[in-house]
Order: C-alpha cells, then sequence, then structure tokens
C-alpha cells in the first residue's frame, strides 16, 4: 500500500500564502491532507489493478488527474469577489510546490486520449507498507462505506472464503523469488497482499460488493475473484474445483443451429452446417491447433510459447463470436489506420494476415455471422422492443450488433449458471466464488448430481450444447 509523505516546505508555504482562515474554512493541514489522501488512493489503484508495461519501466502511475485536480478548493482573499477560490492543485503548480510531475496527459480526443501518466515529484516521498500489518486500513481503503446490518451485507456482498496460508506462500514465492518481478507479477503481489489484509480484518472471509450490469451479468466493485489472476485465484481460494460451461459463448450460439437449418429446409447435421463451430464446442484443441500451426511460422514467434499463442488464437476467435470483422485495420476519414480487434490481438502483421486467410478461421467467420442472423431474426420476432433499448443502440440510434449479441449471450449464461446455484443451494453445496460462467465449489460435484444439473439446464433452456466442464484448483504449499 503507499503512503506519501508531503515535503514540510509545501505546508509551510501554503500557511505563509494563506495565513488568515475564515471561521468554519478547513485549515491549510486539512486541504493538503485531503489532496494527498486523494493522490494516494489514486497511486493505489494504479498499481492494484493493473501496472501498464509502461508504468513499470518508467516508474510511474497510470490515473484521472481531473478527479485528483478537482478538490479541494482554497478560499482567496479577494474584495471584489468574496467568494473566489483556487484550485489547491493550481496553486501548488503555480508556486512550483506540484507534488507531481505529468509525464503525460490524458485527453478526451487528439493523439493521446485516455487517463494521464504521472510520477511523484520531490517533494512527495513514496512509503511501501504491506497491507497486511494494518488489515484495517486495507478493508477500509476497498470498503469505505461498509454496512453493520447484517442483512444488508448479505443482499449486497458476496464472500469467499480464503485460504490465507495459501495466498501467503503464493506472495513470499513471488517476493523470493530471487529476480525481478515482471508488471503483471507486481501487480499479483500487491493485489493478493490486499486481499490477505482485508480477510485477516473479517476472519478469513474476503468481501465484495455486487454490481449489475443491464447485460445481465453480476460483476463486483473493486478487487474481486473475478479481476484478480487465475494464479492468484487460485492461490486465494485453495483446493477446490472450478466448473464453467464448455466453450460458453460458441455452445450458445449452436443452440441456434437447429433453427437454421429448419429455416433453410436443410435436413444435414449441425456438425456438417457448422463444423467449425462444432469442432470448436467438440475439443477447440483441435482447431486451434491447426490455425496455431499455420499462423505462427514466422521468426517472431520463437518470442511466444505455446500458451501464449493458443491464448491469441482463442481472444481472436472469441472476438468474432462478438462480431469483430475479419479485418486487421481500415483507414479512416483522415487517412489514418486504425487497428481492428482482431489487429489489436495478434500484433504481427504476417502472422495476423496468415491467421484471416486461414480457410477454418474464414469458415468460422461465415458460421458465426449465419448463426447471428437467426437469433437476430427471432428477436425481431419475439422481442421486437428489445432492438429499441438505448443501452443497445448508437448516438444516433443505430443497432450496434456487438452489444446485441453481448447482451443475449449475458442473460443466458446467467440464466444457465442460476440453474447450477439454485441446485448447489438445494444441495447445501459449499460455493467459494462466482465468475460469470464459472463456479467454484469447495468439493467435486457427485457423478449423478452433475448429470442432474445438466439435464436441468437442458430442460429450461431448451440448449444441448450446454455442458459443465471442471477445473482442478491447487492451494499453493
Amino acid at each position: 500500500m503507499i503512503e506519501i509523505e508531503v515535503d514540510p516546505c509545501v505546508l509551510a508555504a501554503l500557511d505563509a500564502a494563506f495565513p488568515e482562515r475564515i471561521k468554519g474554512v478547513y485549515s491549510n493541514t486539512r486541504h493538503l491532507t485531503v489532496y494527498k489522501e486523494k493522490l494516494e488512493d489514486l497511486l493505489n489503484k494504479s498499481e492494484l489493478y493493473e501496472i501498464t508495461p509502461f508504468d513499470y519501466k518508467f516508474n510511474t502511475y497510470t490515473i484521472p488527474l481531473e478527479k485528483l485536480n478537482s478538490k479541494p478548493q482554497i478560499t482567496v482573499k479577494n474584495p471584489q469577489n468574496p467568494s473566489s477560490k483556487i484550485r489547491l492543485s493550481t496553486w501548488l503548480e503555480q508556486n512550483n510546490l506540484s507534488l507531481i510531475i505529468e509525464v503525460i496527459k490524458g485527453k478526451k480526443v487528439g493523439t493521446y486520449t485516455g487517463l494521464s501518466i504521472i510520477k511523484p515529484s520531490s517533494l512527495a516521498t513514496i512509503k511501501i507498507i504491506d497491507e497486511r500489518i494494518e488489515p484495517a486500513k486495507a478493508f477500509k481503503k476497498l470498503h469505505p462505506d461498509f454496512p453493520t446490518c447484517p442483512l444488508q451485507i448479505e443482499t449486497d456482498y458476496h464472500c469467499s472464503p480464503v485460504d490465507m496460508d495459501s495466498l501467503n506462500n503464493y506472495i513470499d514465492a513471488l517476493i523470493n523469488s530471487g529476480r525481478r518481478l515482471n508488471n503483471k507479477e507486481k501487480s499479483a503481489t500487491i493485489q493478493a497482499k490486499r486481499v490477505v489484509a482485508a480477510a485477516m480484518y473479517q476472519n478469513g472471509f474476503y468481501y465484495q460488493k455486487k454490481k449489475y450490469s443491464d447485460f445481465g451479468r453480476i460483476y463486483y466493485s473493486g478487487l474481486s475473484v473475478q479481476n484478480i489472476s487465475k494464479k492468484t485465484r487460485e492461490a486465494m481460494l485453495g483446493d477446490c474445483y472450478e466448473y464453467d460451461m464448455k466453450s460458453s459463448v460458441v455452445a450458445w450460439k449452436l443452440g441456434y443451429a437447429q433453427t437454421y437449418l429448419n429455416k433453410h429446409h436443410l435436413t444435414h447435421s449441425v456438425k456438417d452446417e457448422f463444423p467449425q463451430c462444432y469442432q470448436y464446442w467438440d475439443d477447440k484443441s483441435v482447431l486451434i491447433d491447426d490455425i496455431r500451426n499455420a499462423v505462427f511460422i514466422y521468426p517472431s514467434a520463437r518470442y511466444k510459447t505455446n500458451e501464449k499463442q493458443i491464448k491469441l488464437i482463442k481472444q481472436a476467435l472469441t472476438a468474432f463470436n462478438f462480431g469483430a470483422r475479419r479485418s486487421s485495420g481500415y483507414t479512416d476519414k483522415m487517412g489514418v489506420t486504425q487497428e481492428q480487434a482482431i489487429g489489436k490481438i495478434i500484433k504481427h502483421k504476417l502472422e495476423c494476415a496468415s491467421f484471416l486467410g486461414h480457410p477454418r478461421v474464414m469458415g468460422f467467420v461465415d458460421e458465426q455471422r449465419r448463426l447471428n442472423e437467426v437469433i437476430k431474426d427471432l428477436v425481431k420476432t419475439n422481442n421486437p422492443q428489445l432492438l429499441t433499448n438505448s443501452i443497445l443502440l448508437t448516438e444516433k440510434g443505430n443497432l450496434r450488433p456487438q452489444s446485441l449479441m453481448s447482451y443475449l449471450y449475458q442473460h443466458a449464461e446467467t440464466f444457465a449458471m442460476n440453474i447450477v446455484r439454485d441446485n448447489a443451494k438445494a444441495h447445501n453445496l459449499l460455493v467459494l466464488a462466482n465468475i460469470h460462467d464459472a463456479i467454484v465449489f469447495k468439493d467435486p460435484l457427485d457423478p449423478t448430481l452433475k448429470q442432474q444439473i445438466t439435464q436441468d439446464i437442458h430442460a429450461q433452456t431448451g440448449n444441448t450444447y450446454w455442458e459443465l466442464g471442471v477445473t482442478k484448483l491447487n492451494r499453493t504449499n
């Protein structure tokens, strides 16, 4: 956890510039403390949720600068305007007392859009505090407004039991690795420490506030089992079993394949009409390996492990599920080349071209297009009002097909997983975590119960392609 020590000269300069305080107005000390705590909070969030490669290399932080600069404000003595005020951040900058240095200022439009990249100035000394020393403070950082009413806690939060020894072992293994951690490992260490500390404060349980999405999923606010790395999650939950929907997006779409066959009066099988999607659902490794062996044939591939290559292919195929174009980029009206989704995933131009031109990829994209069409036609017939839902429309009021697919899929996914959760509750099974299309149980499902759950899913959704897969997670010893 980051804490900042401000050079005393800053407060001294503030007191010299604003010696008279109006009754009831915050003191200079209070103003500076508020500003410092906001900066600490933003720096902590920058490290907690994602240390970018740039931040890692140059020891910078990526933050929304406008949140830091908005307040506090100091009342300026001005007879013509008694309520005249100046932002503390502006005053500090004007007097060469700024606590930060703007490396790249984020903009809403232009060459660099997004958050700002900053680093502390010489007047702000960074101190790193291990959260596990102060668990109450760590918990407060995550949940500043945590309720006291047990009923409200149960309604608004999910909690996961934490294998404290396992997670501490995971942290120690990273810290004592004898090498410099990369940016992802550094983030993982920071996240794991925060989880341990917050769980220490709550007797081994980690609380996550629910955040409902209009698209059908339940997310969590802040750091959670949903947004930490898989390795960190495994260390956090210890020995347990993760059940997820096998090839869930493709399985959902294949549920509409027979409707397509019936509509077009086709008599052959789903497997024959949609061979690439069916292969992905049946055994995706066959499809992915075939594509991978044809794509990663250039010298640059030596820097990508087999695991990384497989991950890139899966990401690209998943992007097609939600409407990504079979293109690496396009030229905008200003003549500037803009990357498409696939170009951002497979960055090497020759590899990307080989991927996009692979016959199985071309077939997969065509099959997705046809399945998307039949799904959209069903919505037009059975639920036309959905097509006018503002969350699915552009500013000009046009339907965004990718958003429609995401909306339909996430609602279908949630419905299917709720069937699993209902069965788990009925059989008093210990659920450790919920992760969209996955549920983590402490113990493995009895085969008979697993079969019953699958039958319930098929019966209630009408989709026989939904299948539960299982992954054994192991604690860190």
